[in-house]
């Protein structure tokens, strides 16, 4: 569970940033100007760079989770892979 909605904290946050990225290359073409482009990708960039999962940012979040008995770095570590084509396996039939 923890690792789940790390997981998708993580690419919704990288899914916004693709927003960014799409959002500026329409307007270059609605505003007929070649900069709006390059100025939203930088943006886009910018945020890549701080949505990265970094060792900072994984120790921080760790931090947080000290004293309520969960662990972030063994929770990513031990979720099994997801099947092929994407749906869980169902224990219960």
């Amino acid at each position: 569970m923890l690792a789940q909605s790390y997981r998708t904290s993580f690419f919704l946050k990288i899914a916004f940033n693709n927003v960014v990225v799409l959002l500026a290359f329409v307007l270059s073409f609605l505003a007929a100007s070649h900069l709006v482009y390059p100025l939203g990708l930088a943006f886009a960039l910018a945020g890549f760079w701080i949505v990265a999962p970094g060792r900072r940012d994984v120790r921080r979040r760790t931090n947080q989770l000290r004293g309520t008995g969960l662990d972030l770095l063994v929770a990513l570590r031990d979720v099994p892979p997801a099947p092929r084509g994407g749906r869980p396996i169902r224990e219960d039939s």
